[in-house]
């Protein structure tokens, strides 16, 4: 309702603007056809396309007129301009701003950009002006989210070995997992809320970080959380990344084998009665065959007396 109201304010002063200067016996006006952008969300790494058409006509001799594309912040403050169009004639116009040269304090928040197509006119004779947007348009500019993954990374580790491993940070929205280069990445080991370890990196042209971490130096037993932070960053939200090792004691695991070997007690005891069973029964032949041979003989000395 507001902007309703600000529109008719201005058609009037166009109108009265107008009658004034009909009435002296000249003409001028200016019409706009379009103004609009590519697109409606960019990311600060981009640049905007803006395309304006506008028909514009006024005494060159007595008056000063043109048209001119702004960019203002939503505290109206002014970013980007283009040169001023005083041409007489119908015109159709592109423009390329490199967002980066609008340099915007960039929080970890979006911004909402005004783009304006702006009318000024000046009658040098009675001293009347008009100085107005004749369209507006918003857009929103945001930064990238970044992708972190883990190659050849644990999450347990025996007391005693060491663990190399390479982390890569990448924007999976750009084609083919663009890589994050030469970006700051904060790194902290912490266990039971203690820091064990911390160091800063740079991302290689593969946008990535090797870490060689030692079980002895840099981690404790039990949970350790491996934290990455990317930090003041142009162009990325900052983020944080939290991966989980456990850190086991190779002794309490060996025991816990022999242990679990130790389990089957009754299976023990069959196969010891079995070997006894066995060795009964090979020595019961034994001693039957013996006794056996020992009645034959005896049996043959009866018989030749």
């Amino acid at each position: 309702m507001e902007k309703k109201y600000v529109f008719i304010c201005f058609s009037l002063i166009i109108i009265i603007q107008f009658m004034s200067f009909t009435n002296n016996g000249k003409t001028f006006y200016c019409i706009h056809y379009s103004l609009k952008t590519d697109k409606l969300i960019y990311y600060n790494d981009e640049k905007i396309e803006i395309n304006a058409s506008w028909e514009l006509n006024y005494d060159v001799e007595k008056e000063t007129s043109y048209i001119q594309i702004r960019i203002y912040d939503l505290f109206d403050n002014l970013l980007w301009n283009s040169s001023e169009y005083n041409e007489i004639g119908e015109f159709n116009k592109n423009w390329s701003v490199d967002i980066k040269n609008l340099n915007l304090s960039f929080p970890n928040i979006s911004h909402f950009l005004n783009i304006k197509l702006w009318w000024y006119h000046f009658d040098i004779v009675t001293q009347a002006s008009i100085n107005i947007p004749l369209k507006t348009l918003t857009i929103e500019i945001i930064k990238r989210n970044v992708s972190c993954q883990l190659i050849g990374f644990k999450n347990r580790l025996y007391y005693g070995e060491n663990l190399y491993f390479y982390a890569r940070f990448y924007d999976e929205y750009l084609e083919n997992n663009s890589y994050i280069i030469n970006q700051n990445i904060g790194f902290i080991i912490i266990s039971n809320n203690s820091i064990l370890f911390e160091k800063n990196f740079t991302t290689n042209l593969f946008g990535q970080i090797q870490l060689n971490i030692s079980s002895i130096i840099h981690l404790k037993m039990g949970q350790n959380i491996f934290r990455f932070k990317i930090y003041k960053t142009e162009f990325y939200y900052n983020s944080e990344f939290e991966f989980k090792l456990n850190m086991i004691n190779p002794e309490m695991q060996s025991g816990t084998k022999n242990i679990q070997k130790k389990k089957p007690y009754f299976l023990n005891y069959i196969s010891f009665f079995s070997v006894l069973g066995i060795l009964f029964l090979f020595f019961t032949v034994i001693i039957y065959n013996n006794n056996k041979r020992q009645q034959k003989e005896l049996s043959e000395i009866t018989f030749k007396y």
